[in-house]
């Protein structure tokens, strides 16, 4: 008795549960109870006549030979007309009850009819007939067939009792067609408030996308070693698209529908699929250093691109034929290349393996979702994008956190650089300086007067040079050692440093007891001037060293020259040194200037 009872409670329950398929050839009740709590879904079982656009009355002839299918569905695998790509027009029509106190306005909603469609409310007896609405262009020839949007919404006229919805419709572009996601009537309020959170739900997601994209970009701009980041743009970006065109924003942008439109919908909704498969691919290669080979990468990028042009090139109606599936296959093939990389990098312990891991897993069950949602009609959930906010999420992260300890190696990195230029820079201005003296040196000289010398010949100025001999500095140093004589020195460095002269001016150790002081772009007259305060400040001071007074004097030779094209500054020097011996030979402690070139000035 109890396993009698026991089945008896079974076979009730898959009663229960198959009710709806028993009854599926029943007309859908319109209740308002129901209404109340959700909207009402027409799947089930639809009347379905191919190849002729019946008109509304005919749904009650006796003579129409119907066939049952399923809605949601394609009419695909039950037509056979000799047209491989089985374009055409058809009838749906299935029966509604709408209750008599049913005071709602309600609204019938289509997400994918592909791809024209006209319906139509007929009175049960077939006395009344209400013509509703009209998506895309209906059309029994390709010429004036139009492809309607999708996610389309119309309003119910009230009705009451017993009534046929006839839709016609008519395909000639796609592969697939007939109703191919839910039809389902709603309340209008209800239809109102999810017309406003839906784009709004979509336009928060989609503007996320946008803004981490344009922010991941500005990383790679600012650091062009940081491939994963525009990598990661890419993806977003890409994904934002998708989300753009899938929900039917494109065509909202159109006053009108248009077959231009939609088919490039369609090529851009496609491409999002095959591109971001290899930009994946290839952000996690660069993310962990390269664990994939390169001809994997090669591969997958040439498969890509292939891809594209194929959806760019082939004719609309096989782009879901073979392009679809295609991708869908490649999509796979790259995913099982990703989960290899991650699970590759976790064994190799780099750094945030786990962490993708645990990302790649969420936007891995978005995109199989996804793959569902275009394979089944029963079944029209997207998830990729807020997937792909959570995989965002995560590596914002890893990405922020690599970014921070990239910046900060960075930052020690110019810190060690400026430290290092500093150390150049003390070094190269020890190498140019006289330690005794604290001057310029011999080679600190050279290099200032050579850069003076081709200002001078560039801008067609003159330059005028002093060099500077302490007299009978052999004796000097003879009688009062080296040291004394040292001290000399460093006292007529400090004549010189006492010189009011020009910014541009400079002065030096020329070599020895010689000293140089070099006057860009002063007359002769000028420098004579400055080589007289020189001589006479030397002549008047008394040195005092470990309580002796040493007094020494100096000869100075003064050269003056306008230089040209081809010159060589050891002209002047030249000429400056014969003024010197001349002015040793009058005597010394004098200044002598050179009087034998014709371009002085």
């Amino acid at each position: 008795m109890i396993i009698q009872a026991a089945m008896r409670v079974f076979f009730l329950f898959i009663l229960i549960l198959g009710s709806p398929f028993l009854w599926a050839d029943d007309e859908f009740q319109i209740d308002p109870i129901v209404l109340a709590d959700h909207a009402i879904s027409l799947d089930g079982q639809w009347q379905f006549y191919w190849g002729r656009l019946l008109s509304p009355t005919q749904v009650t002839d006796p003579d129409i030979q119907w066939q049952t299918v399923t809605v949601p569905g394609v009419w695909n695998d039950l037509v056979d007309n000799g047209n491989p790509m089985n374009h055409g027009v058809a009838t749906f029509a299935t029966r509604l009850y709408f209750h008599p106190n049913l005071t709602q306005n309600l609204t019938i909603n289509f997400v994918r009819v592909s791809e024209a469609f006209k319906g139509y409310l007929v009175r049960a007896d077939g006395t009344k007939v209400i013509s509703m609405f009209e998506g895309g262009r209906l059309s029994e020839q390709p010429e004036g067939h139009v492809v309607a949007p999708d996610y389309l919404s119309f309003a119910l006229p009230q009705a009451e009792g017993h009534y046929w919805l006839v839709l016609q419709v008519s395909k000639f572009i796609y592969y697939k067609g007939g109703i191919r996601s839910p039809v389902t009537i709603d309340t209008n309020q209800r239809r109102e408030r999810l017309a406003v959170y839906r784009p709004l739900t979509h336009g928060i997601v989609i503007g996320a996308l946008v803004y981490m994209a344009l922010n991941h970009l500005q990383i790679f701009i600012n650091r062009r070693q940081s491939t994963s980041s525009l990598l990661l743009s890419l993806a977003c970006l890409f994904i934002a698209l998708r989300s753009l065109v899938g929900y039917g924003y494109l065509e909202g942008l159109f006053s009108q529908p248009s077959n231009t439109v939609a088919i490039w919908r369609f090529r851009l909704e496609l491409l999002t699929v095959v591109l971001p498969a290899t930009i994946w691919l290839h952000f996690y290669h660069v993310l962990f250093n390269g664990v994939l080979s390169r001809w994997v990468l090669q591969i997958s990028w040439i498969g890509s691109i292939l891809l594209t042009l194929a959806v760019l090139l082939i004719s609309p109606d096989w782009l879901a034929y073979v392009i679809l599936p295609a991708e869908q296959l490649w999509l796979l093939i790259n995913m099982v290349g990703i989960t290899y990389s991650v699970l590759r990098a976790i064994q190799l312990q780099r750094p945030d393996a786990r962490v993708a891991l645990v990302s790649f897993g969420i936007v891995s069950v978005g995109v199989i979702n996804d793959l569902i949602s275009t394979r089944n009609a029963h079944y029209d959930l997207f998830i990729t994008e807020y997937a792909m906010l959570l995989f965002l999420l995560l590596h914002a992260q890893l990405l922020a956190r690599r970014y921070a300890v990239a910046i900060q190696n960075e930052i020690r990195l110019i810190h060690d650089n400026r430290k290092l230029t500093r150390e150049r820079e003390a070094a190269e201005r020890e190498a140019t300086i006289d330690h005794l003296t604290g001057v310029l040196n011999r080679k600190g000289l050279e290099v200032r007067l050579d850069q003076a010398w081709n200002t001078a010949i560039r801008e067609q100025t003159c330059l005028s040079l002093l060099i500077i001999d302490a007299d009978y500095f052999k004796q000097l140093n003879d009688r009062y050692g080296h040291l004394r004589g040292d001290y000399a020195l460093a006292f007529l460095a400090s004549v010189m440093r006492g010189l009011v002269l020009r910014s541009n001016d400079f002065y030096g150790r020329w070599g020895g007891e010689e000293f140089m002081v070099v006057m860009p772009g002063a007359v002769v007259s000028a420098a004579a001037e400055v080589a007289e305060t020189i001589r006479d400040g030397v002549e008047k001071a008394v040195l005092n060293f470990e309580n002796e007074h040493i007094r020494f004097t100096v000869s100075v030779g003064v050269a003056n020259l306008n230089p040209q094209t081809g010159d060589s500054w050891k002209t002047i020097i030249q000429q400056a040194d014969e003024a010197l011996y001349e002015a040793k030979a009058r005597g010394r402690n004098q200044i002598c200037v050179y009087s034998g070139s014709p371009n002085s000035c």
